[in-house]
């Protein structure tokens, strides 16, 4: 393992290490709610409490297994034809989209350079990224895929004709365990973050985009 690759699994664990206290706290939490709706649904046996306990555990398993999507170490680096991984993701979303009546499609430059970087893990972002859209945007609106490419790196965004993100998240959005959402575990965009910026990539989000929201990858282009 040469010196970069050590430093760079240090700082990987790290980052782990500071996530695991997190989740940790967090679960005990959320167990701690669900014991003590098991204790009243005992008592009183009402169907309020049981779906309290179920939609409670349920976020432990989804807190626990996006903790360990972070924590598991992927070496399968490979070259990465662009426009087919955008095809799959595309389908593996389509079906949700089509049910809420919001379009989705693909603006691709029509020479896409390959990538190196660990295809599983770029997948996953963008799929997170397209259920995030999905979840912002209304019925009857659009959600794109856009990918471009320069000298030196490729930029895929993920725009949506949503609500946006209020200016006063901005800097909130990528922290561990942050969310607007009730059922969220808040995890989610600061693990595509990290699996990003393992690849000498970035994940941001566009502040000044108006009309919805734009999240955009980054990534270093294959050498020639």
């Amino acid at each position: 393992m040469s010196d970069d690759e050590a430093l760079a699994r240090l700082n990987q664990l790290a980052a782990v290490g500071e996530l695991a206290a997190g989740v940790v706290h967090e679960t005990r939490n959320i167990l701690s709610g669900i014991l003590g709706f098991a204790q009243l649904a005992r008592e009183r046996s009402t169907s309020h409490d049981v779906e309290r306990i179920e939609r409670d555990a349920q976020r432990c398993v989804t807190l626990l297994d996006e903790f360990l999507t972070m924590s598991r170490r992927d070496d399968g680096v490979s070259a990465i034809a662009l426009d087919e991984l955008l095809e799959h993701v595309v389908a593996s979303a389509s079906r949700a989209f089509a049910l809420e009546r919001i379009a989705l499609h693909t603006r691709l430059d029509p020479a896409l350079p390959r990538l190196h970087a660990r295809p599983g893990e770029l997948k996953q972002t963008l799929y997170n990224l397209l259920v995030n859209a999905l979840h912002a945007t209304e019925p009857g609106g659009e959600v794109v895929i856009h990918a471009t490419a320069t000298r030196d790196v490729v930029e895929i965004s993920v725009i949506d004709t949503g609500r946006g993100v209020p200016a006063a998240l901005h800097d909130k959005i990528f922290e561990p365990f942050f969310t607007t959402r009730s059922t969220g575990t808040g995890l989610g965009l600061a693990l595509c973050r990290t699996m990003i910026e393992r690849d000498g990539g970035t994940l941001t989000l566009d502040r000044e985009y108006r009309g919805g929201a734009r999240f955009v990858v980054t990534l270093p282009r294959e050498a020639e």
